[in-house]
């Protein structure tokens, strides 16, 4: 996928739950094994940070070897109880928010793969209020674009383990169309 512009991409993915959300329940509280983990980085995500945050993937992205399929994943680095690297705790809001991982863009909807099949499901994240379900067709308008950043990614993506995220646990919605 080629670079999009960033003004376009800025609402790809958002929702209306987010929008009286200060962040500091999700992005400002991140930490590994919590109760949200750190944004899973596909290629495409880091391609995208690296070109308009002038960083190098060294600088926000940690690697991990997704036990599952034993391949070596990125997440986005975190500061010990600050939550994500790119959320200022002064605003409130992401540095990156027009250019923010698809993982971002998705949650609290995900890919989980159940039963040999990718399945979109939704986390029972309490915190984003009780209107999330009336977000969801704001985001599956976001998920053929998301497929397509996934596709390299997706099983990697949907298999690693989220132990903080298992907890609060999920539902499955509906199985993923790959065509």
């Amino acid at each position: 996928m080629a670079l999009m512009e960033s003004r376009q991409r800025r609402e790809n993915g958002s929702i209306n739950s987010c929008k009286g959300c200060s962040g500091i329940d999700c992005c400002g509280i991140l930490f590994e094994g919590g109760e949200i983990e750190p944004p899973f980085l596909s290629a495409y995500d880091i391609q995208q940070i690296e070109y308009y945050s002038g960083l190098k993937k060294e600088q926000f992205a940690v690697e991990r070897v997704n036990p599952i399929t034993s391949n070596v994943i990125h997440l986005m680095k975190t500061s010990p109880h600050q939550g994500c690297i790119f959320f200022n705790n002064r605003t409130g809001l992401c540095d990156i928010y027009a250019f923010r991982p698809v993982d971002c863009r998705l949650f609290p909807l995900d890919i989980r793969f159940v039963q040999n099949r990718y399945h979109w499901a939704l986390f029972k994240y309490n915190r984003c209020g009780n209107d999330v379900e009336k977000d969801l067709s704001q985001l599956f308008k976001y998920s053929t674009e998301a497929l397509e950043i996934l596709r390299v990614d997706i099983h990697d993506y949907a298999t690693f383990p989220v132990p903080g995220m298992e907890r609060i646990g999920y539902k499955l919605l509906r199985e993923v169309n790959l065509s």
